[in-house]
């Protein structure tokens, strides 16, 4: 796109959008003028529509369009569809959490992953489950509301991501895993603890100065993760027990 500085701008042929857009100085400068018109100027609608300066020919972008600009000026309009272009798309990455977003829960970490993302152009979007919302999120992250079964969120995310100070054990890693998500933590003492390694886990320091968010977009783990069971021991422990479900 380029942008008119008010500098003469000398053409053979030019091509307007819409009536505002025709810029004298342009107009005067130009051997063939052309205006292509997308808006659909029925009777009940003629938003935007001016006088039209004399053209050398007139479009509308579809049948409808180009009739009813006819109407209106009383002058052959043709149609001329619009080109459709589009980029080669990327991958999305789709992340994951659950966490109050506090100090502590890593929500500075959060964002400072989230302006790397950006930086590096890698299209992303953030989930983010919590009862403590921020006064300011940036774009791509989504904030909801927390909810009891998250794995029809998870099943379908990339990485799980739990940023905090402190984890004495933190649920939300272990159910990503479970369901063979891999996750984005910090790295500390409890997830060593349960075996979590970097063969289903970016360990990130508490500084973050080890984000590789390329590494993180480009090379996602497989998860095959084992994980620490203490069935047994519960069930010991509610040995005797019914088995009844019951609300409270």
């Amino acid at each position: 796109m380029i942008q008119y500085t008010g500098q003469p701008i000398k053409c053979n042929k030019i091509l307007f959008t819409m009536a505002q857009h025709v810029v004298p100085e342009l107009y005067e400068n130009a051997k063939e003028r052309y205006l292509i018109v997308h808006a659909n100027y029925g009777k009940e609608y003629k938003y935007g529509y001016e006088k039209f300066p004399k053209m050398d020919k007139m479009y509308g972008v579809s049948d409808i369009a180009s009739e009813c600009l006819e109407k209106l000026t009383e002058e052959k309009v043709f149609t001329l569809y619009n080109p459709v272009e589009i980029d080669k798309p990327k991958r999305l990455l789709k992340l994951i959490s659950a966490t109050r977003l506090t100090e502590e829960k890593g929500e500075k970490r959060i964002q400072k992953m989230s302006e790397e993302f950006d930086k590096k152009g890698i299209p992303y979007i953030w989930l983010i489950f919590t009862d403590r919302p921020p006064e300011k999120v940036r774009k791509n992250i989504i904030l909801m509301k927390p909810r009891y079964n998250m794995s029809d969120y998870i099943v379908n995310a990339d990485y799980g991501v739990q940023l905090s100070d402190d984890e004495s054990y933190c649920l939300f890693v272990h159910e990503c895993l479970k369901l063979k998500v891999p996750v984005i933590v910090t790295d500390l003492p409890v997830y060593k603890e349960v075996g979590i390694t970097s063969k289903e886990a970016y360990k990130l320091k508490l500084d973050m100065s080890n984000l590789d968010v390329d590494k993180i977009y480009n090379k996602i783990p497989k998860v095959n993760y084992k994980g620490v069971n203490s069935d047994k021991e519960y069930k010991e422990l509610l040995k005797g027990e019914k088995d009844e479900k019951e609300s409270i």
